[in-house]
């Protein structure tokens, strides 16, 4: 390896056997010491990890950690797994790979990852980059067929998903936004939303500068929502039909301020997935509908663009001078923000430009949706209509943008600013009803957005915590379940019960004994399954976080305020686990559960080790597919697998949960089937990242899985 081949390598993976020291040697002297001793160069190598698969000469093992080389032993793979993933490198080389270590190296979501075998070597376009001596790579590959096989196999790889990181880390977006060409981000219809109230002078200067806009015409949709004006826009928007796909006015009568019901007007009237809302007094650049769409060609899932932000004084601002020089009228009119959202170091600027670098554009932001308004914005439609549109119960001034983007983030929503899709808003002198409006909606909002709430939870508020059950036929335990529920140090929950068309009277039993509590919920359906049953019930629950209690299973009285407290100090975390004892149909325990001591996404393709108590935040549910209703049985392990590929997992050693043995236990009554379901669970992982490995069990019934190429 020469020492130009180290270009760009931030990490170094090195795993050496019986011909150590000869490799070490020639490694270590002439191609490390070399390339890191250059002068005036970056050093973009970190780390170097030695992984002595054979035992070493001491001598030889003090001379690399003098180098500043961490060296571990085969059985600590799994540590230096960790150490790559939360490392900032974006690219790790591995020299003389054996074959788990190449699956852990698939396993690595988020870099560049490149094998090399020793001898001369032959490069190919995968994400292994394997190098080669003679017919021999390691292990059973020794012969050419297989040799052909497993390049064949490689070329399919995929890495996992990027896992680590915050809930709006949406860096894999930016950076396919990134090798894409302009000409290729204008093929979206877009639908262009304005809503207005007696501002025709200010609606005229935006729809002229959205007249101008770089966006093929052809795929823009302008709808121009009226909120019961005095004034009358048929004859302006006639004079500009030419210049859109389509023009459309929706309006309703004057009932007072009902910007929410306005807006839901116009997104139900648009004929297109992606719609922008722009307020009718901002004047959008000339590129603002590009910079918009542009996001959605990359994705088909739930984003919200949120866009820039500037302030002009309009006053004698013709739609002639924004024909003749839109940029010179811009910058000459440029003025300070108003004071609800002036930064007072840049009053040009609008205040949230200082928090989107602090936070790379949201990206490591816990909150991302506070910085979303409804003024200039661009989402799917679909995704709108699946978080229940804007809420209408908002008719006076400022929160309902809040409260609609906190339902998306939920939901799943990225959220991303994007400072180009730059439109000016025209100050005007007339805000009077805004601070009495933010006063009538403060109330509303600490009910329907609980981060924000300071007192406690009442009926009618939207809860913070949701717990989802699925029941059938559950009569004998869940009283005992729900009552656990109760019971809990913490009061800000709602419990969403799914019954799956019990014959025992399961359904009646919970109304009529927790019927006056506000707080259980209970919905039937007709039976389906387990995963039916599952999907339901989390599509019940309205709180940030989702805990999982099984119908005839008990919590810890503190297991919700635990799991509460971790999640909120640990942003990056998507979902936390805790431990568990077994307990008798009595109530008594009689036992501690297994656990596996720490996560491990690699062991948790092997098995489940992701035990009871679960909580999670619930957008990442809405970023997979949900519970498979395919499956009978094992449907707690296929969604945590699903879940293991966008979010990371963190296992809370204390016992929370309360897991009760009675003999009709749906795992152990079924042990055959749900083995079956479970090596199926894993195969669906597997082609779900594009994994060519097979699934082997040494016996038909046993969990105890290992993979080949």
């Amino acid at each position: 390896m020469r020492p130009d081949e180290f270009e760009g390598m931030e990490m170094l993976l090195a795993e050496f056997g019986n011909r150590a020291d000869s490799l070490l040697v020639a490694l270590l002297d002439e191609t490390i010491a070399d390339y890191l001793t250059r002068s005036n160069e970056p050093r973009e190598f970190r780390n170097l990890f030695l992984i002595v698969t054979r035992r070493f000469p001491e001598e030889l093992l003090s001379r690399i950690e003098e180098r500043g080389i961490s060296v571990f032993g085969k059985s600590d793979i799994f540590h230096v797994w960790k150490r790559i993933l939360f490392s900032p490198a974006k690219r790790v080389v591995s020299l003389q790979p054996y074959r788990k270590l190449l699956f852990f190296l698939a396993s690595i979501p988020g870099k560049e990852k490149i094998a090399f075998f020793s001898g001369e070597a032959k490069r190919f376009s995968l994400p292994f980059i394997v190098r080669r001596e003679g017919g021999r790579v390691y292990g059973e590959y020794t012969r050419r067929a297989r040799m052909k096989r497993m390049r064949r196999k490689l070329k399919e790889l995929r890495i996992f998903p990027y896992t680590v990181g915050f809930p709006n880390d949406y860096i894999q977006l930016k950076e396919e936004l990134e090798r894409k060409r302009a000409s290729d981000l204008k093929k979206i219809p877009v639908s262009v939303i304005v809503p207005v109230y007696n501002r025709k002078k200010e609606l005229e200067r935006t729809l002229t500068a959205l007249s101008m806009q770089s966006y093929p015409k052809e795929l823009v949709d302008l709808i121009v929502a009226d909120d019961g004006s005095r004034e009358d826009y048929i004859h302006l928007l006639e004079g500009f039909r030419p210049s859109f796909r389509s023009v459309r006015l929706v309006r309703h009568e004057d009932r007072g301020y009902r910007l929410s019901a306005i807006r839901n007007r116009g997104i139900e009237a648009s004929e297109t997935d992606v719609v922008i809302l722009l307020d009718c007094d901002m004047i959008p650049e000339r590129d603002f509908v590009y910079h918009h769409a542009k996001w959605f060609h990359l994705w088909e899932g739930n984003i919200v663009v949120i866009g820039g932000r500037r302030f002009i004084d309009g006053e004698g601002l013709m739609p002639e001078d924004l024909r003749r020089n839109f940029s010179h009228e811009m910058e000459r009119r440029l003025a300070p923000a108003p004071e609800a959202v002036r930064d007072e170091e840049n009053p040009e600027v609008d205040w949230r430009e200082r928090y989107y670098r602090k936070t790379d554009n949201l990206r490591f932001s816990p909150s991302p949706y506070r910085y979303a308004s409804g003024g200039n914005v661009s989402f799917r439609k679909k995704y709108a209509r699946r978080a229940g549109m804007f809420d209408e119960s908002f008719q006076a001034w400022g929160g309902e943008d809040l409260e609609f983007f906190y339902r998306m983030y939920n939901q799943g929503a990225y959220f991303i600013p994007d400072g180009n899709a730059l439109a000016y808003h025209q100050n005007h002198p007339d805000t009077s009803g805004r601070e009495e409006g933010r006063e009538r909606t403060r109330s509303l909002l600490e009910c329907r957005v609980p981060p924000l709430r300071k007192r406690k939870f009442r009926e009618g508020d939207v809860p913070r915590v949701s717990i989802y059950m699925p029941a059938y036929n559950s009569s004998r335990f869940i009283v005992e379940a729900v009552e656990s529920v109760r019971k809990q140090t913490y009061d800000d929950w709602e419990l969403c019960i799914c019954d799956d068309g019990s014959t025992d009277g399961t359904f009646e039993l919970v109304r009529k004994v927790f019927g006056s509590d506000h707080r259980v919920r209970i919905e039937r359906i007709e039976h389906g399954g387990i995963g039916k049953a599952s999907n339901h019930a989390l599509r019940m629950c309205r709180g940030e976080f989702v805990g999982q209690l099984d119908s005839d299973d008990l919590l810890h009285p503190r297991a919700i305020e635990t799991m509460v407290k971790f999640l909120e100090e640990n942003p990056s975390v998507g979902v936390v686990y805790s431990d568990y004892a077994f307990i008798d149909s009595e109530g008594n325990i009689v036992g501690e559960g297994y656990s596996h001591p720490e996560y491990d996404p690699v062991m948790l393709l092997k098995g489940m080790i992701v035990h009871h108590f679960r909580m999670f935040r619930r957008l990442y549910w809405y970023r997979t597919s949900g519970f498979s209703e395919e499956l009978s049985s094992a449907v707690d392990y296929d969604m945590f697998l699903k879940m293991s590929e966008v979010c990371w997992f963190h296992h809370l050693r204390e016992v929370l949960y309360f897991y009760r043995l009675h003999g009709e236990n749906t795992s152990i009554r079924g042990y055959a089937v749900q083995t079956e379901n479970h090596v199926r669970a894993v195969e669906m992982a597997l082609r779900r990242r594009g994994l060519p490995w097979r699934v082997r069990t040494p016996a038909k019934e046993s969990r105890d899985i290992d993979f080949s190429l």
